[in-house]
């Protein structure tokens, strides 16, 4: 439709509009840019004589980086606008330019060129209308210096941002060479068990001891995922920043507790590069620590173990309790589980152990099969009955570590007084000074081992009286995991994967019967006698 010269606002009376707002980050709304932007927008259309017919609001969606226009409602404009789906002479009505875009200049165009040659009418706070008129006109170097302006505001703050982040991260590096330093907060919200009381974090009276729960649930073998459904069952709330929607513990959610060092009190300074997030530098005992050091070890080898070690198809009910403790006669190949054929007479599938080289490729020609359910109970009870057996963290464990340690520091030391000697004699000696730098990196690193040799030392002191209640733990779930309970027999499963013990076929036995060795003894163990509920068994 040709005119003389672009819209005014004056000609807009009686149309339908729509109001945009927006706002980059989370606690922005807690302040006033709602309050404000919305006063303008009320203000254009009681100007203009605008009918407001959608209101559309992106929260906490950057405008510099694209994403309202990704995930937003202001993409979700874009796509309809583009699929021809919104009426011509619409009025599109925001605050100002930036609240669009604050992109660099030709993806900040192409958003305004899509909106105003898909029919829509933009208008902005002072009442600018821009339509294909008005871009075409000699006033569209506005629209140019307002596009440039919206991003030389988010370059500044950029560089700003920048700034107030390698002031952080200096501060840091001196916490970390002096703990009694000035503390530092971040910008990032702190991890859920914590919570910030002026320039200081604190431990959450109730979250931190839900992540103690976890760690205890997790030490007494439970898998993430009966975790999980633990604390759903037992209604704990999860943490202020769970991540994700929702209101229910869920297993990832766990593991990534069990596996954070956050509960230790260390963060890792971080710089960014492109869209990563790259470390630098050396980790900062920041936080206060939720658990002890042992408690985490544990755990992460716990975790480990079971990643390592308990694999294949675990089943409705666990049918191999000793996944990776089973091994051929004839080759000395693992043996696997066989749960088809017929169904036993209580009604349970058959659960036979047989070579898997044989099942799966005949390369192995031990056909033998042992019933599981007669073994079971059998060997359930003589690796209990010899639970003197002390795993990992003896006391030799904790000196050596002791030792290990010191000789770190010692170098750590040295290698420091080295690099304060040399440092000033740099000038401009290239030598010296790729020398220093080489000292510095191994510095770092060493000073890297030494933490994680510290929480080793202090988990290898706790290792000797944690292996006493892990070997109650499993004389306990021995009667329930027998009698079909699944959560007991993955939990049973999980801890049996601790303990050094080695089942072989045994074909000497005309009746089959099976070696089992552990804690440095061989027994035989024939199923002749067994009953399918062993009542000499009370449980612990």
């Amino acid at each position: 439709m040709s005119r003389n010269g672009p819209l005014i606002a004056g000609d807009l009376r009686g149309r339908r509009a729509i109001s945009y707002l927006r706002f980059s980050s989370s606690p922005q709304e807690k302040g006033s840019t709602i309050e404000r932007q919305q006063a303008v927008l009320d203000s254009i259309l009681s100007r203009c004589g605008l009918v407001l017919d959608q209101a559309l609001m992106d929260k906490a969606l950057s405008a510099s980086t694209g994403h309202h226009r990704k995930r937003g409602h202001l993409g979700d404009l874009l796509k309809l606008v583009e699929r021809k789906e919104i009426a011509p002479g619409i009025v599109l009505i925001v605050e100002a330019i930036d609240r669009l875009t604050r992109e660099r200049f030709f993806d900040a165009f192409d958003v305004i060129k899509t909106l105003i040659k898909g029919g829509l009418i933009l208008v902005t706070g002072d009442l600018t209308v821009w339509d294909d008129e008005a871009i075409n006109s000699p006033m569209n170097h506005k629209l140019v210096a307002e596009i440039n302006a919206a991003r030389a505001y988010t370059d500044r703050l950029r560089d700003l941002s920048s700034a107030a982040h390698a002031s952080r991260r200096r501060k840091m590096e001196l916490l970390a060479d002096n703990p009694v330093a000035p503390g530092v907060i971040l910008n990032s919200r702190p991890p859920g068990w914590l919570i910030r009381e002026g320039m200081h974090y604190v431990l959450h009276p109730d979250h931190a001891q839900t992540v103690r729960i976890i760690y205890q649930m997790c030490r007494d073998g439970n898998s993430v995922r009966q975790i999980a459904a633990k604390l759903n069952g037992d209604g704990v709330a999860l943490l202020g920043n769970a991540g994700g929607v929702g209101t229910e513990w869920r297993a990832p959610r766990v593991g990534q507790i069990l596996r954070d060092e956050k509960v230790l009190g260390f963060v890792q300074p971080c710089i960014r590069v492109g869209n990563k997030r790259v470390p630098t530098g050396n980790r900062v005992k920041l936080y206060p620590q939720v658990i002890d050091a042992s408690a985490w070890v544990q755990a992460r080898e716990l975790l480990t173990s079971r990643r390592d070690q308990l694999k294949g198809r675990r089943g409705r009910l666990v049918a191999n309790l000793f996944t990776g403790k089973v091994f051929c006669a004839t080759c000395g190949g693992a043996m696997r589980v066989d749960t088809g054929g017929r169904t036993r007479k209580d009604g349970s599938r058959q659960r036979k152990l047989l070579c898997a080289r044989f099942a799966e490729s005949k390369t192995c020609g031990d056909r033998t099969r042992y019933d599981l359910h007669h073994y079971e109970p059998l060997i359930l009870l003589e690796i209990a009955a010899r639970s003197s057996v002390v795993p990992r963290g003896t006391p030799q464990s904790t000196r050596a570590a002791a030792e290990t340690l010191a000789a770190v520091r010692i170098k750590v030391e040295m290698l420091a007084e080295s690099i304060a000697t040399l440092a000033p004699r740099i000038g401009s000696s290239a030598t010296l000074a790729d020398q220093v730098e080489r000292m510095s990196k191994e510095r770092d690193a060493l000073r890297r081992k030494a933490d994680v040799l510290e929480v080793e030392q202090q988990a290898a002191s706790a290792g000797v009286s944690r292996s006493r209640e892990v070997w109650d733990f499993i004389k306990a779930l021995i009667r329930p995991a027998l009698s079909g309970d699944a959560g007991a027999r993955e939990r049973l499963r999980s801890l049996l994967s601790r303990v050094d013990f080695r089942i072989v076929g045994d074909r000497e036995t005309p009746i089959g019967g099976v070696l089992l060795t552990v804690a440095g003894e061989t027994v035989t163990i024939e199923p002749a006698g067994y009953q399918d509920e062993p009542d000499d068994y009370q449980g612990e």
